[in-house]
């Protein structure tokens, strides 16, 4: 009989539940608790309430970061205290494996687990520019793995060896995607059932690129009466609906906020656009997949390995703004056109994502992850073996390259 192993997710960040957090609950929850134990660490309520509601343990205490990028100022203390709470959980909760959700939580858990010589990894769900790949340690942590090929490529850069990095691609969790209020939206805004609409499910912030949709479509035939619809709130709500006015889209384009019930949006719309300008993985391109939409999103970041050009969906080349908007347009316009062409992307998509994508794939990869880094401790942990190449090189280099 296996020994049931306890692991310890780190997770820091913002106090909601978006993309990071979503995958990382979908994991905890989909664990056999009958062969793991989750405990969480986190700094956000909101994700404490929720991972408590799945039966996780949960420990909440403030956290902090340094030397990066818009971190606060150094404290050693900070980092002291951290390092001690994390010694201390991992011997009260006698830790098997310590899981650092994103590189944050990792400048102070790598040495810590290093020094104990319990097993860790990290879950990268973004592009870290070289500073931040440093200041967190990613380096010294035994394994890590993205939700991309792309989330690894910098450290490959630096020197990281193949053997120390996996790719797990995010999974879509069925059950908890149709949960929800169940509203159709098409009833409520007033949109007609032969209008096509355009669905877009992301933050409203500058990065997700929600201004190239708006003005793309814009370009549109009016005889394709088409509709964009966005999902999600954020701080560029303001900048939007300003564009939207400006450009006398204001019965077009609906904000619809925050939705639960994501399955019931993508049921509704006749294809899936997002136009961000970096996406390291795009869970929600995998969302409406699953859903049989059609998708079109930019060549950038990880898009590309959910997203086949041609085959699920149809994906824009990055360059000028000017550009970018046309293109953004002149896709939209092919699908509004070619009804069968969504079908043969949507049905395309739906075949791939259930196959690679799926959430228990996800689980069961991070299962066997789990065990053979505790069958095996001795090449994950201590101080032996940690690959100093990487942080040689970075000292030869000159600061500025690394944005000190």
């Amino acid at each position: 009989m296996q020994q049931r192993l306890t692991i310890l997710f780190a997770h820091y960040g913002e106090n909601w539940i978006r993309g990071s957090e979503r995958v990382l609950l979908d994991l905890m929850g989909g664990l056999d608790r009958k062969q793991f134990r989750p405990v969480l660490w986190c700094n956000s309520e909101v994700m404490a309430a929720e991972a408590r509601a799945l039966g996780v343990q949960v420990h909440v205490s403030p956290m902090a970061y340094f030397l990066d990028y818009a971190s606060p100022r150094f404290s050693p203390r900070m980092v002291l205290r951290l390092m001690s709470e994390a010694r201390r959980m991992i011997r009260r909760e006698k830790v098997d494996c310590v899981h650092a959700n994103s590189a944050a939580p990792c400048q102070w858990l790598a040495p810590v687990a290093r020094s104990m010589g319990v097993p860790m990894l990290a879950h990268l769900h973004a592009n870290y520019l070289p500073r931040s790949r440093y200041v967190c340690l990613l380096h010294l942590v035994p394994l890590l793995v993205g939700v991309s090929r792309s989330t690894l490529q910098g450290l490959q850069q630096d020197g990281l060896p193949d053997g120390r990095t996996e790719v797990i691609p995010n999974g879509i969790d069925w059950i908890r995607m149709s949960g929800g209020d169940h509203r159709g939206f098409r009833q409520e805004l007033g949109i007609a059932a032969e209008d096509f609409v355009i669905l877009a499910v992301g933050s409203l912030i500058p990065r997700k690129g929600h201004d190239r949709l708006i003005a793309a479509l814009q370009r549109l035939p009016a005889e394709r009466n088409a509709h964009l619809v966005l999902v999600g709130e954020g701080s560029d709500r303001g900048r939007l609906e300003a564009l939207i006015a400006e450009l006398g889209l204001t019965q077009r384009v609906h904000l619809l906020g925050a939705r639960s019930a994501l399955a019931d949006m993508y049921m509704e719309a006749d294809c899936f656009a997002l136009a961000s300008h970096d996406e390291a993985y795009g869970l929600v391109f995998a969302e409406a997949g699953y859903c049989g939409l059609p998708t079109i999103g930019m060549r950038c970041g990880g898009v590309p390995e959910v997203v086949q050009d041609g085959v699920t969906g149809l994906l824009v080349e990055p360059g000028e703004e000017a550009a970018i908007v046309a293109t953004l347009a002149s896709v939209m316009d092919r699908l509004a056109a070619d009804p069968q062409l969504r079908v043969k992307l949507g049905d395309a998509g739906r075949a791939r994502i259930m196959r690679d994508f799926d959430s228990e794939r996800m689980i069961e990869a991070f299962a066997t992850i789990y065990r053979r880094l505790t069958a095996s401790p001795a090449l994950a942990t201590g101080w032996r073996g940690i690959e100093f190449g990487p942080y040689l090189r970075m000292l030869q280099k000159r600061r500025p390259s690394l944005g000190f």
